[in-house]
């Protein structure tokens, strides 16, 4: 990878975002740092049991014969 590619987070509370500022001041680091080590650990500690519980569910729903978009796999809209 040449360059790493940019995204937008938007914290769910406001709670949330006082706690990554609170982080940066203590740390000395960027607000885009700590979100980008918080995104690192939680892909780190979840990915592969995210991608697995995706695959599991999709093949029960294959088994229904309900076609896949019909279905809400409770990921972002």
């Amino acid at each position: 990878m040449d360059k790493n590619e940019r995204l937008t987070c938007t914290p769910h509370s406001k709670q949330e975002y006082e706690m990554v500022q609170l982080l940066a001041d203590l740390s000395g680091n960027t607000l885009s740092y700590i979100v980008s080590q918080a995104l690192h650990e939680y892909l780190k500690n979840n990915f592969a049991s995210e991608v697995k519980r995706y695959q599991e569910v999709e093949h029960l729903l294959n088994e229904t014969g309900i076609p896949l978009h019909l279905h809400d796999l409770g990921g972002d809209k």
